[in-house]
């Protein structure tokens, strides 16, 4: 009784008191609330490591759990630490139990031992904090809780370089001044320190399904000061950017709202890019120099460092520098060093801090010592970030060339491109232009492609662009390029993606556009198949007499002009397989319950194929399949005399 009076007094007062054994929370399901502020010292002694295995840290002796509970309101930065511990500490923080985890964190600042963990969470979320020792270590420990809400400029979040996100102004006021570009609610405020002398960029987008669509930024000097720049619109579509000049070490403040009067609160990312000014040294990754299309001449390295992390390729100890490229045009990208003047090492990333997306020391050994890297595919808009260092330790003059080869894009119906029947792709629209043809559905621009398809039968044919990367439309023609008739158009029709459905006729070519809302890109397929897009494969009925391991396995498209193939896998004696129109029914057996279908027509096979013609008449047709393992161990049954296991009964309907 003592014990838990203690905790609880702990918790209420966040006063020190002596420690008070904390097995009850051993298991995330009956963790202890924290309050804001200081929380414990509690007492890890006794308890056992819990399951999942840590994320980070080498906790071996025991772990604890806690839970916390964010106020009402906007989103915020929640931040728990083990400041004031007595152990070595860990600590994990999670979405929920047995969820995800958000972050995890073993020494916060070495040689200090104790641990701390800041996330962003939206206002009235639960989240549960993990506390470990390093190694075998157990006994007292601090958690402490803070949680500062950006609905103020004084609690304003901070970004970093790159995408920050999601952000949520759900509960979010209006703060004081009014925006002084456009009108404006629900505002948040972030803050940035600005990486290096030079311009910096901030722009806000969507962050996926409930994102606010429309917003509003201001940039600040510093709460109360003055405001560096307002924007509605300049970012993509609706959204806002704004850019400013910076000195590098300066805090930088940014509110965002929603757009209007009426109040809208979600979603919304706010991607931060700090350019180097000319005269800045580009010796880290966030003051990378900027190269364009074409040879870039008269660049130094001396004088610089080897910045982290280790180079993926060459040997360099010298030094380095940084340069970012923004992709001009979709297509492929060349970057090399040729004519510089000392032995270079390349290297190509996606971000600062990102992915290594190509390392290059000699292009052609002894023969050629400058660098290359060859990236197929980029896309319009895209950003790398190159670091050039020299080989050991050579700096100096270097020359950074880059060569994008454009993509030749399906962009019209004279060049559409030729897909045949099933999965086509993935194809991209970002560079795609619009073409003169008026759409039949959707709305806005579309950065259409085009495609042809020749028909084999004359039948219900279907062309969807489900699982693709954004919001889809498509329309299909018949007739020729300049004098085309639409047979039908669609929006959405796989959640947003978009599917239609048309009788051909054998030996016609058809045309297929595919293209975005309102100007949405990205990755996409175009399947092609007869029917109507609607056959299904399922697990219709239980046999009642199988065993462990004994399963069918059933791919391929239920369509007309398609195959389904059937797979037995587990089987250990004699394979037996049967494709019927009836379904299953009960075998005559009293010991064997089994459904079972009709003994006719059983083949010695473990794999079955049904090819289905092009016809409209196998539309709606319903394929049972079935397996048994004859003679097989374990036997679920004894049908006359043999060991038996039946796997259970697959329906395939044709579409």
């Amino acid at each position: 009784m003592f014990s838990n009076l203690s905790r609880g007094v702990a918790l209420a007062t966040a006063a020190t008191l002596t420690s008070v054994s904390a097995l009850a929370q051993d298991e995330c399901t009956s963790a202890t609330v924290l309050a804001l502020g200081a929380n414990g010292p509690f007492d890890s002694t006794g308890s056992t490591v819990s399951t999942p295995a840590w994320s980070c840290g080498l906790v071996t002796g025991g772990d604890v759990w806690y839970e916390f509970t964010t106020p009402a309101g906007p989103a915020g930065e929640l931040t728990i630490d083990t400041f004031g511990s007595t152990i070595d500490t860990v600590l994990e923080v999670w979405d929920s139990c047995g969820g995800t985890v958000l972050d995890c964190n073993d020494d916060f600042n070495p040689p200090v031992r104790d641990s701390l963990v800041t996330v962003i969470v939206s206002g009235g979320t639960t989240v549960y904090a993990r506390v470990g020792g390093f190694s075998t270590s157990v006994g007292d420990h601090n958690v402490n809780v803070a949680f500062v809400t950006p609905d103020e400029c004084a609690g304003a979040i901070t970004i970093v370089d790159g995408v920050n996100g999601p952000m949520d102004n759900t509960g979010a006021t209006d703060s004081l001044p009014v925006f002084s570009c456009s009108t404006s609610n629900s505002d948040i405020w972030f803050v940035h320190t600005a990486s290096c002398d030079g311009m910096l960029t901030v722009t806000t987008d969507t962050a996926g399904p409930g994102s606010i669509t429309d917003t509003v930024m201001e940039a600040w000097d510093m709460c109360g000061g003055t405001v560096l720049a307002c924007d509605d619109d300049g970012g993509p579509g609706t959204y806002s950017e704004v850019t400013i000049p910076v000195t590098a070490g300066v805090d930088y403040y940014f509110r965002v709202g929603d757009f209007g009067t009426t109040v809208n609160q979600g979603l919304f990312n706010i991607t931060v890019l700090n350019m180097a000014a000319p005269t800045a040294f580009n010796d880290e990754c966030p003051c990378a120099a900027v190269v364009v299309d074409g040879v870039n001449t008269g660049l130094d390295s001396t004088g610089s460092t080897v910045s982290s992390p280790s180079w993926s390729c060459g040997f360099v100890t010298g030094g380095d520098v940084w340069y970012t490229y923004t992709a001009t045009d979709c297509g492929d990208l060349t970057i090399d060093t040729n004519n510089s003047t000392f032995d270079t090492v390349l290297e190509v990333w996606d971000a600062c801090g990102g992915n290594v997306l190509g390392c290059n020391d000699d292009i052609n050994g002894s023969a050629n010592r400058q660098s290359e890297v060859i990236l197929p595919g980029v896309l319009l808009g895209e950003t790398f970030l190159i670091r050039v260092g020299g080989f050991s330790t050579a700096t100096g003059l270097l020359d950074v060339n880059v060569t994008l080869t454009p993509t030749t894009l399906p962009d019209e119906c004279a060049t559409a491109e030729v897909i045949a029947l099933g999965v086509n792709g993935p194809y991209n629209n970002t560079c795609a232009t619009d073409s003169p043809e008026s759409w039949g559905c959707g709305f806005g621009p579309s950065g259409d492609l085009w495609f042809s398809f020749t028909a084999a039968c004359d039948a219900p044919h279907t062309f969807r662009t489900c699982g693709s990367a954004f919001d889809t439309r498509i329309e299909l023609f018949d007739g020729a390029c300049g004098a085309l008739n639409s047979l039908g158009c669609n929006d959405d029709d796989c959640g947003l993606q978009s599917s239609i459905t048309a009788t051909l006729t054998d030996g016609v070519t058809y045309y297929v556009r595919v293209g975005g809302y309102n100007g949405a890109t990205g990755e996409f397929t175009v399947e092609a198949l007869p029917g109507n897009g609607g056959g299904s494969i399922v697990n219709s009925v239980a046999s009642l007499c199988t065993v462990a391991g004994l399963e069918l396995d059933v791919t391929g498209t239920p369509a007309i002009g398609s195959t389904v193939t059937a797979t037995m896998n587990g089987a250990t004696g004699l394979a037996f397989m049967k494709m019927d129109l009836v379904g299953p029914s009960p075998l005559l057996a009293p010991t064997c319950p089994c459904e079972v279908l009709g003994f006719a027509g059983w083949n010695f096979q473990s794999t079955m194929s049904l090819t289905v013609p092009c016809n409209v008449a196998f539309v709606g047709l319903p394929v049972y399949v079935q397996g048994a393992d004859l003679l097989g161990s374990p036997a679920a049954c004894n049908v006359s005399g043999v060991d038996t296991a039946f796997t259970d009964t697959w329906l395939i309907t044709i579409d």
